[in-house]
């Protein structure tokens, strides 16, 4: 996963030439995502990885001053699997549409950060951390019943450090049934073009996959349905 590796890799420099300029106020737990997405996927030994790509909606709402519940859905495209057969034609593989959805819930700190008065956009002017766990479900077209659920949980950070940009960085550990655990990075930049309308892009990686993506997320108003 070398191109996982070198993706990442040039995302963190970019995070770090963009760290220093302007950013919001505001981290916002309400807000819904739409991404276009690009995958890596390692489909098993002695096979090239697959190219895939697709869309993402995704969204969170905060219910309580401390908590928040999320979901995703995602759907890839995978290129068809080819096999190399030495000297004879290879062995192509056609595949299907890979859906992904997740939903779940988490716990936000407060934002930390210095009074209004006293910004001066530093490196980070007021950050939030979090947690968050989720159960995972895939329909890769089989018939036979065989795609695995499984969860995931994560921990981040998420800071703003001027009037229009946010950063996101976590880890966490994501497993399928009949599969081993694997671990997850993510990292995303938020840039705000409008009063609650931001772009945004970014990568995440594990064992087997790697994303990047790039997309539009809006922020609503804070909503607390539970005090």
């Amino acid at each position: 996963m070398k191109s996982a590796v070198i993706r990442l890799g040039a995302f963190a420099c970019l995070l770090g030439f963009t760290i220093a300029a302007q950013a919001q106020s505001s981290v916002s737990y309400t807000n819904i995502d739409l991404t276009y997405v690009g995958a890596d996927i390692d489909v098993g030994p002695g096979i090239n990885d697959i190219d895939a790509d697709g869309v993402k909606l995704a969204g969170s709402l905060n219910v309580h001053q401390y908590i928040h519940v999320l979901g995703s859905y995602e759907r890839l495209s995978p290129d068809d699997i080819v096999i190399a057969n030495g000297s004879n034609p290879p062995t192509i593989i056609p595949t299907d549409d890979l859906d992904t959805y997740r939903i779940g819930f988490g716990f936000h700190t407060p934002q930390f950060g210095r009074a209004e008065r006293q910004y001066r956009s530093g490196l980070i002017d007021r950050y939030s951390l979090f947690f968050d766990a989720q159960y995972l479900g895939i329909d890769s077209g089989s018939t036979g019943g065989s795609d695995p659920n499984g969860f995931s949980v994560d921990a981040g950070f998420r800071a703003v450090n001027s009037t229009r940009l946010e950063t996101l960085l976590s880890v966490g550990y994501e497993k399928f049934e009949r599969t081993d655990g694997e671990l997850t990075v993510e990292g995303r930049i938020f840039y705000r073009v409008f009063e609650k309308l931001q772009i945004q892009a970014g990568l995440d990686w594990n064992d087997n996959t790697s994303r990047w993506f790039i997309g539009l997320r809006y922020n609503f108003p804070k909503v607390t349905i539970f005090r």
